[in-house]
């Protein structure tokens, strides 16, 4: 009889254990890892591999375009399998709206990952979201495929662009195996609606700047600055911050290139585009609305 009944209490316990591991099994987030080495293009902006029907094109990573995948007409019309799907709207910096053409193409290849059944948007050569900003090198940007916000934003995402790496990840115990210790990153609220943009301290005042591998220079909305030791490229103004603050860390004086933008995108501030990325580190924590940054070289 006793030994029956510690049969049945071992029986009970594990059955319970395997219960409890099953349920957080469940309910524990699933780990991603997704490590992409990139190239940078003629105009400095990050680039990797994609594949469609056994081609490969370079594709650009840009945190400003707010869709997935887009392709140019180029590589659309090359692809044999491919079914249209209506149109999505969008809208450049300058207000003005498009309409691009979506189509579904069965299968396509962005850093060793699949999507099957996948949507992308055609591209109009007049729409950029910096059809505003000016091309500072001569660039084919426009006859490039882009991933966008969409696919970039489907789990956290860290920016090495120093060591030309990208990483789509939650997985941070792996990401301190390979170096990266957020107790020496600066830690900041990171703002998700219009874009993705953090507060930067500068000496004009604290400005919204929205993060952006897509564009080679840094920007600020011209409103405001004053019209006095400007200097000037490629036709363009330049204010020159001497203050540059994000959280407690000043990373020094940061030149702003000036843009008049419309009433209608008056909460436009500043853009962070390569020429600040490229040299510092970011881990984008969407899910708890954090920025970590720091020096690529500390």
């Amino acid at each position: 009889m006793k030994r029956k009944k510690i049969i049945f209490l071992i029986s009970s316990a594990l059955i319970i254990i395997l219960s409890v591991g099953g349920l957080w099994h469940y309910f524990s987030p699933k780990k991603i890892w997704l490590c992409m080495f990139v190239n940078l293009s003629s105009s400095e902006t990050p680039l990797h591999q994609m594949t469609i029907e056994g081609e490969s094109y370079p594709i650009e990573i840009s945190l400003s375009s707010c869709g997935r995948i887009s392709l140019p007409k180029e590589i659309l019309d090359k692809v044999k399998d491919k079914r249209p799907k209506g149109t999505n709207k969008s809208k450049d910096i300058q207000n003005n709206e498009y309409d691009l053409p979506v189509y579904i193409l069965p299968k396509i290849e962005v850093a060793g990952v699949t999507f099957y059944e996948a949507e992308v948007e055609e591209k109009n050569e007049k729409f950029r979201v910096n059809a505003l900003l000016p091309t500072f090198k001569k660039c084919d940007n426009d006859k490039l495929a882009r991933i966008g916000r969409r696919l970039l934003t489907i789990s956290n995402l860290l920016l090495d662009l120093e060591q030309k790496k990208i990483y789509l990840t939650n997985d941070e115990k792996r990401l301190r195996r390979s170096g990266y210790f957020f107790e020496d990153f600066v830690k900041v609220p990171l703002i998700l609606n219009g874009g993705v943009r953090v507060e930067i301290n500068t000496d004009l005042g604290i400005r919204k700047f929205a993060i952006d591998t897509g564009t080679a220079k840094s920007f600020i909305n011209s409103f405001g600055v004053p019209n006095t030791n400007l200097k000037e490229e490629s036709g363009l103004k330049i204010f020159t911050s001497s203050k540059f603050a994000i959280g407690n860390m000043d990373f020094g004086s940061q030149d702003l290139y000036l843009l008049d933008v419309p009433i209608e995108a008056k909460d436009f501030e500043g853009i962070l585009g390569m020429d600040f990325l490229r040299s510092h580190i970011l881990y984008l924590d969407y899910k708890n609305k954090w920025a970590y940054i720091r020096n690529a070289l500390p």
